[in-house]
């Protein structure tokens, strides 16, 4: 709903043509901040009800920063950090722009090493839970125990906005946004076609159903006849509570 005003100057000339234009709420709502990829919000899809999932609260996107490295030999190892992917006008436009107070970062303890704190500066949260992809969300440790985690965040009110991301934002993010979505009631074919959207940022041929196919298969094996009643129980079985679930649907969906 943000209007916007574009102007294309001919160089060395007066001449110019100008014209305005307005955002629409149709997802996938893709975005730019400089120096990050795959960087768009969850919000704009429609659930089962007939309502709508809010924007401006979950925002997705590649690593901030590259992930860490081991170098050396086995007995003089060293830990490289990683390098800020993210412009200074990138920083404004999350932290500013779109107000993110929480940097939830998806990517293993290895992957983070020696990154401290958030890209975005001090006034932003940063979390670090590491997290699975596909099928292996049943995986003991990162899989169930991680999602309780992520999701106690997801149903505070005041972690919002969030800014949820691992290394290239595809499948790991990915996981966690059809989970997300999909206990809000969005479809199947949407959530896919969410999914999918991250080839736009990252193509290549190792990018392919298949991982989607994984994630659908495990959740096809959990109690309820619908995927949101499936999703749901994943998440009760995962020791989520029913009030953090109404919690969030409270705060994430709108008529």
């Amino acid at each position: 709903g943000k209007a916007y005003r574009w102007t294309v100057r001919a160089a060395g000339t007066l001449d110019e043509v100008s014209a305005t234009f307005s955002t629409e709420e149709d997802p996938p709502r893709l975005l730019r901040a400089g120096g990050v990829s795959n960087f768009r919000d969850l919000g704009g899809w429609k659930t089962s009800d007939g309502r709508h999932v809010r924007q401006n609260m979950i925002f997705r996107s590649a690593g901030l920063r590259t992930s860490s490295k081991t170098e050396g030999s086995f007995f003089k190892k060293r830990t490289v950090p990683g390098v800020c992917r993210v412009t200074g006008a990138g920083i404004a436009t999350l932290r500013d722009d779109f107000g993110i107070k929480t940097d939830l970062e998806l990517r293993t303890l290895q992957e983070t090493a020696e990154l401290n704190g958030s890209a975005l500066g001090r006034t932003v949260r940063r979390r670090c839970i590491p997290f699975a992809a596909y099928d292996f969300v049943d995986n003991p440790e990162q899989g169930r125990q991680a999602f309780a985690k992520i999701f106690a965040l997801f149903a505070k009110p005041g972690s919002y906005p969030v800014l949820m991301h691992g290394a290239s934002g595809c499948d790991r993010t990915g996981t966690l946004a059809f989970l997300l979505n999909g206990l809000l009631g969005v479809s199947e074919d949407d959530l896919c076609r969410d999914w999918e959207a991250s080839l736009f940022s990252n193509p290549g041929t190792g990018f392919t159903s298949e991982r989607i196919r994984r994630l659908l298969a495990f959740l096809k094996r959990q109690p309820g006849a619908t995927l949101q009643e499936r999703i749901t129980s994943y998440a009760k079985g995962c020791g989520v509570t029913d009030a953090d679930i109404a919690a969030f649907r409270k705060i994430m969906l709108v008529r």
